[in-house]
């Protein structure tokens, strides 16, 4: 080659030959620039990025936690249609929360809506299998589809798993019982 050599030249009043260049004084207090400032003035993008991410996911954690108590007073109130379009935007923002399933599926059996409840109820046990209160939300739901076996079930297994809970013996198990020896007394009948 002939001798050339690449290099940044640096702009010098030497070599702006003729130029006008006004002198430029920066005041630079760190104290007055933000940490997002700093940051980017330091130019370490994966810094930028991850300060982005930690923002948008406490943003994120902020809204479902204002859907789920806004779902929760809608339901309170008996506005239950409105509770659930609240927990569903909840569940868009983080749909492996248990509780939001569970809920949701209380006030599905409130409306009715018999098999939506049961897989709100099923998807609650699958997020988190060792929680007594949502074997016996899926107990209640399989309760209103008939599956009295299957119901008793659930709330012999939430009993276990939280046996210091009178509710799940006194009131759903001995119900669940009661109502499959009426089935039961019921098939009797029919085969006389």
């Amino acid at each position: 080659m002939n001798g050339f050599k690449f290099g940044w030249m640096k702009k010098t009043p030497s070599n702006l030959q003729g130029k006008s260049v006004l002198p430029v004084s920066t005041f630079e207090d760190d104290s007055l620039q933000s940490d997002d400032e700093k940051v980017a003035s330091s130019g370490d993008w994966r810094v930028l990025l991850k300060n982005a991410k930690s923002k948008k996911s406490e943003s994120s954690n902020d809204k479902f936690s204002r859907l789920y108590d806004e779902g929760a007073s809608l339901a309170e109130e008996g506005r239950y249609w409105e509770a659930i379009n609240r927990w569903d935007e909840a569940l868009q923002i983080k749909s492996t929360s248990p509780k939001v399933h569970e809920m949701k599926s209380q006030v599905l059996m409130e409306l009715a809506e018999i098999y939506p409840a049961v897989e709100s109820a099923k998807r609650a046990i699958h997020l988190k299998p060792d929680w007594a209160e949502g074997y016996q939300t899926l107990g209640r739901s399989m309760l209103n589809t008939g599956q009295l076996i299957l119901a008793l079930k659930c709330f012999m297994k939430g009993e276990f798993l939280a046996p210091n809970s009178p509710e799940l013996w006194a009131d759903d198990a001995k119900w669940t019982l009661c109502l499959i020896e009426q089935e039961k007394q019921m098939m009797e009948i029919d085969d006389v």
